[in-house]
């Protein structure tokens, strides 16, 4: 009987680092498939005809013709495949793998239901884990915030978005019910939970942690990235949440398109930091103690040895310095509303003021 091969599902969570290790296993594909794990990246559920070359999307197209979903952002001229012969293509794809196999996709977490994905992979001859990193909740609103409000999904002021995601108890932060859901699927002793804390890193860094999480030594030959998708500063996020609330009726795709203007045009204007805080101290204590029993649990029934705590960091230490942010004041809004609309009138899309009285 031949040795079983491993299927290693790594399902983010979000804010998780996730596109930065995406990018990690794109680099070092090759390297990876010389220690015995194969990262795909050939196919048309890996990249569609017509896409650029997907350097830290992971399997999202992969995830995306499983469910049959098709995003708002891909171009018009993409088509992913969907249904079932799509479904038998893919099996048929990993089946053929000799050797273990590492998929990626925040997709897998969020988007498709554990039953249906443990379907979709039984029969294939794998075992599989689910490989999952999880985020302080305090860090992980503040973090969500930035990325919804710079994409142009929010634009409410964010203690209304912290609001909003403790009241949908299917919200990101709820993560025990997803993950129990993981466990029963695959079974608890096939999840591998990591704290996304940096003081519990193996090596001391999130992708040295993230090839400790898969069983293989570190390389010093392996390629390092840049970070992806990294945050914005808080004083950017401002001026957009502020500027986006006199947007309503514009598709996405014309939002996505001014909040990379604010941005490249705002962001030479900030004061350079990125270390303010969108939480005051007791805020952020209010939440996590708001999450206490969702991750006592996770920690009590899906991490052997962890003595019930989840992350050990503490949410406010006083003594490291704490910024929460004040708001901008009335002089740096004007700076950007003068960048943006010079950026505009460059471009031809903005009139000249008139000088007439």
């Amino acid at each position: 009987m031949g040795i079983e091969r491993t299927l290693t599902l790594h399902v983010g969570h979000h804010k998780t680092g996730t596109s930065t290790i995406q990018a990690f296993l794109y680099a070092n594909r090759t390297k990876l498939a010389r220690m015995g794990l194969d990262f795909p990246t050939r196919g048309i559920y890996y990249r569609p005809p017509g896409m650029v070359e997907n350097l830290s999307g992971g399997h999202r197209f992969f995830a995306f013709a499983v469910t049959g979903t098709t995003p708002v952002w891909l171009d018009g001229g993409v088509r992913i495949p969907g249904g079932e012969s799509s479904i038998r293509a893919l099996r048929q794809h990993l089946a053929s793998h000799a050797g273990d196999v590492l998929l990626s996709s925040e997709h897998f977490f969020t988007k498709i239901a554990p039953d249906e994905l443990r379907g979709f992979f039984d029969g294939l001859g794998f075992r599989i884990r689910i490989l999952l990193y999880l985020r302080r909740q305090d860090l992980l609103l503040e973090s969500l915030f930035n990325q919804n409000v710079k994409n142009g999904y929010v634009t409410v002021p964010f203690s209304r978005f912290v609001e909003r995601e403790i009241e949908d108890r299917q919200g990101y932060g709820y993560t025990y019910r997803r993950v129990s859901a993981l466990a029963r699927a695959f079974g608890p002793e096939n999840l591998i939970i990591r704290p996304f804390e940096k003081s519990r890193f193996s090596g001391g860094t999130l992708l040295e942690d993230f090839v400790a999480a898969l069983g293989l030594p570190w390389d010093e030959g392996f390629h390092i990235p840049a970070n992806w998708n990294e945050s914005i500063p808080v004083e950017i996020i401002e001026v957009l949440v502020r500027f986006q609330r006199y947007l309503d009726g514009l598709d996405e795709k014309p939002r996505w398109r001014f909040c990379e203007l604010v941005q490249r045009q705002c962001r030479p204007l900030c004061a350079g930091t990125d270390s303010y805080r969108l939480f005051t101290p007791d805020e952020a204590m209010a939440t996590m103690n708001h999450f206490e029993d969702n991750n006592r649990r996770i920690a009590r029934e899906f991490m052997p040895g962890s003595r019930g705590c989840l992350f050990t960091e503490p949410v406010y230490d006083p003594g490291r310095p704490w910024r929460t942010y004040p708001g901008p004041d009335a002089e740096f809004l004007v700076r950007c509303a003068v960048a943006i609309w010079k950026a505009g009138y460059d471009a031809g899309q903005c009139a000249a003021p008139s000088l007439r009285k």
